[in-house]
């Protein structure tokens, strides 16, 4: 499902979204930048300016030099649709897992592939600093549903991780995430699944 969301977006979006940079928005050139800076100066994190977004914002648009490719808007905007199909997804996984219902699940997740594949606003045709706090959110609920007799560990650690990560992403999302982490350790000492040393570690 993932890579249906993601070629319906990209070919929807091909022209306003990902060749169309009519509209240039202030925060995405400024995380590009962040990344270019990145790679020229060795990764010198205090090199970038991060006053509207986290670091991690700019480091996840270095993945073209991977590639040996530049990084521009054009890699930006595919980082961008890459995230909102993976947003979707996770919506499409949770959704699922309450309803059990395939055709009940798509038909709820429809308007929003179709909001983003139609939408001709511009403030949704850029990279923004909120999509990877909300890949970081729904992911960790997702787990959180995944693994709810908390019996797990691995996940458990994997899910404070990706909570601990949006304070690096975007700080406003921060305390959304410190809620919920600090319901998900609330539930471990009331279920009493591992011992307090264990517990201790985890919450660091």
């Amino acid at each position: 499902m993932f890579l249906v969301f993601l070629i319906i977006l990209i070919i929807s979006r091909s022209n306003s979204y990902l060749l169309g940079f009519q509209n240039l928005n202030p925060d995405e050139t400024q995380m590009i930048s962040n990344a270019i800076n990145l790679v020229n100066k060795n990764f010198n994190i205090a090199e970038i300016d991060s006053t509207t977004s986290g670091i991690l914002n700019s480091v996840i648009l270095i993945w073209p030099k991977i590639l040996n490719l530049d990084i521009t808007y054009f890699s930006a905007r595919l980082t961008a649709i890459f995230l909102i199909s993976y947003i979707i997804y996770i919506i499409f996984k949770i959704i699922h897992l309450q309803t059990k219902n395939f055709k009940i699940t798509t038909f709820i997740i429809a308007p929003i592939v179709i909001f983003f594949s139609l939408t001709k606003d511009p403030d949704f045709s850029h990279y923004s600093g909120e999509l990877l706090s909300t890949t970081l959110l729904l992911t960790s609920y997702w787990l959180i549903l995944k693994n709810k007799d908390y019996s797990n560990l691995i996940l458990l650690i994997i899910t404070s991780l990706l909570l601990g990560m949006v304070f690096i992403s975007k700080i406003q999302f921060f305390p959304v995430a410190s809620v919920i982490f600090l319901i998900l350790t609330y539930e471990l000492i009331l279920r009493k699944k591992f011992d307090f040393l264990t517990i201790c570690f985890f919450s660091f």
